[in-house]
C-alpha cells in the first residue's frame, strides 16, 4: 500500500512495483483519512496489507500523524516504510525512534531499493529466524 498525496509520484511507484515484479496487489492511497478507513476495516476482517509505504508530507494529516491514528485504530499492523523527500535529520531520527516504523527511505524507490527492503523485510519477519537474542 501507497500514502501519498503526489499523483506523479504515486505513478512512478505504481510503474516501479510493477516492472520489479515483487508483488501480487497494490493499492494508493492519496489521502491519510481513507487510507486509515481502509486499515481500520482490514484489520477487523484480519486482512491488513503487509507493507505500507508512507509520505510524511501530506496535507490535512501528514505522516506522523497518520502514525499516531494507526496506531490507535488499527489492531492488526502492517509493515511500515517511512517514503519521503524530507532532508531534515529530525525525520530520520522521529522515523529510526518509532517502534512501527521499519525504514525511512528517500523517494522515490528505486528497483535496487525495493529489492533491499523485501530482502531485509523476509530476513526480519522469517518464521525460521531466531529472534530470542535480539
Amino acid at each position: 500500500m501507497f500514502i501519498d498525496d503526489d499523483e506523479a509520484t504515486n505513478y512512478y511507484h505504481q510503474y516501479i512495483i510493477n516492472k520489479v515484479d515483487c508483488c501480487d496487489q497494490y493499492l494508493i492511497f492519496e489521502s491519510s483519512d481513507d487510507a486509515l478507513d481502509y486499515l481500520d476495516t482490514q484489520s477487523k476482517l484480519n486482512n491488513p496489507p503487509e507493507l505500507i509505504f508512507l509520505d510524511l508530507n501530506m496535507p490535512k494529516m501528514d505522516g506522523w500523524m497518520f502514525l499516531k491514528e494507526y496506531e490507535n485504530r488499527v489492531s492488526k499492523k502492517s509493515i511500515i516504510v517511512i517514503l519521503t523527500s524530507s532532508t531534515n535529520p529530525k525525520d530520520k531520527q522521529l522515523a529510526e525512534e518509532n517502534p512501527l516504523v521499519f525504514a525511512i527511505e528517500t523517494k522515490p524507490l528505486v528497483r535496487t531499493k525495493i529489492l533491499e527492503l523485501v530482502e531485509l523485510i523476509a530476513k526480519q519477519y522469517s518464521p525460521t529466524t531466531d529472534h530470542s537474542t535480539e
